[in-house]
């Protein structure tokens, strides 16, 4: 009987034992840290990186409780920028900033937050209104099915920043010849209209290609002035909204759906429509064009802003609509009614002033 007993209380033992390691075991694999890998090309120490990239990745971390931890690769040491769709849809990457414009033809919907002189009043508001277009049109939203769309970062507004070799450009006359660095899309529309010469170039790129005149001025951000050291180079700059351009922190669909789902409920916690607004303002809105000019001034590099007439910004919205009107017949060579697109972003608009 007592060996009995014996034999019985080991064998609860034994059991006990398993019970409690296999629930440590499921709390060790519950807890385990996902590593993921985030591709762009903003350079490291830029306000992009610091105010934009970084601020998003930290709440993604602590939204997950330290479950996913994101390493960044900037400058385009992981991907170059013009990879970045295709890394993504191959699920090379885990996460990337993919530009949209580097890839004509692929966007042509989405597009329509890129038609240039839209009444966007912010880069908040356009990044909340592209993520409620792309929520509300399928039309949008199937550009994006091979990947899964995290944050929409409407970059912008973007200027128009000439060398001193590109003189200051204000009619639309003055537009005539110039070689001018674009994304793709609308904004190489409308260079078209106005006589430009459009030029498909790398952020990284585009201060050498400044300097060494290959190009006469580029339609950029402002905050390239500080992280790429563009105003060393740029003399003229227009503050007329000329486009905003968009693009997004996606992830691939490999490293989406290995994510538990709790996970993935955590990571669109900061992100989807309150993470692009908040992204697009700190990225954008809240950067001191002025005070880094400033600094910029102390070391001898000057950059005049100038703002055009109205009869000036009159001619530019001019062309701006023609590029409207080739973007409403693309749509409906596709059998996609744009105009019900267009009227949908002007009414999200108005909600933002």
């Amino acid at each position: 009987m007592q060996k009995r007993t014996i034999i019985i209380s080991l064998v609860g033992f034994v059991t006990f034992t398993l019970v409690i390691g296999g629930l440590n075991i499921g709390k060790a694999a519950a807890a385990e840290v996902i590593k993921l890998n985030f591709a762009h090309n903003m350079a490291d120490k830029s306000h992009a990186t610091l105010q934009g990239i970084t601020p998003w990745v930290k709440a993604v971390e602590a939204a997950t409780n330290g479950r996913v931890q994101i390493t960044q690769y900037p400058n385009d040491t992981l991907v170059k920028g013009r990879d970045s769709w295709e890394a993504l849809r191959r699920g090379a990457v885990d996460i990337a900033l993919t530009t949209h414009g580097f890839f004509p033809g692929v966007f042509p919907v989405t597009d329509v937050t890129a038609l240039p002189i839209l009444p966007l009043p912010s880069a908040e508001a356009a990044g909340g209104v592209l993520w409620q277009l792309y929520e509300k049109f399928p039309e949008i939203s199937n550009e994006f099915k091979d990947v899964k769309p995290l944050v929409f970062n409407l970059s912008g507004p973007y200027h128009l920043m000439t060398t001193a070799k590109g003189g200051k450009i204000q009619s639309a006359a003055d537009w005539k010849g110039k070689k001018i660095r674009t994304l793709g899309g609308p904004q190489v529309d409308l260079m078209k209209v106005l006589g430009a010469v459009p030029m498909t170039i790398s952020s990284g790129e585009i201060y050498t290609s400044l300097e060494k005149g290959i190009i006469d001025g580029a339609i950029y951000l402002d905050h390239g002035l500080q992280g790429f050291k563009l105003a060393e180079v740029v003399r003229y700059l227009c503050t007329q909204t000329v486009t905003f351009g968009h693009s997004s922190f996606s992830m691939s669909l490999r490293a989406w759906n290995n994510l538990p789902k709790d996970v993935q409920s955590q990571i669109m916690s900061v992100s989807g429509l309150k993470g692009s607004e908040a992204l697009d303002k700190r990225w954008y809105d809240e950067f001191d064009r002025e005070g880094e000019l400033a600094k910029f001034a102390k070391e001898g590099y000057t950059t005049e802003v100038y703002n055009l007439t109205p009869v000036q910004a009159a001619e530019w919205r001019t062309a701006a609509e023609k590029i409207w009107q080739v973007w409403r017949n693309d749509m409906s060579r596709r059998g996609i009614d744009g105009q019900k697109i267009l009227d949908e972003l002007f009414k999200l608009a108005k909600e933002y002033k």
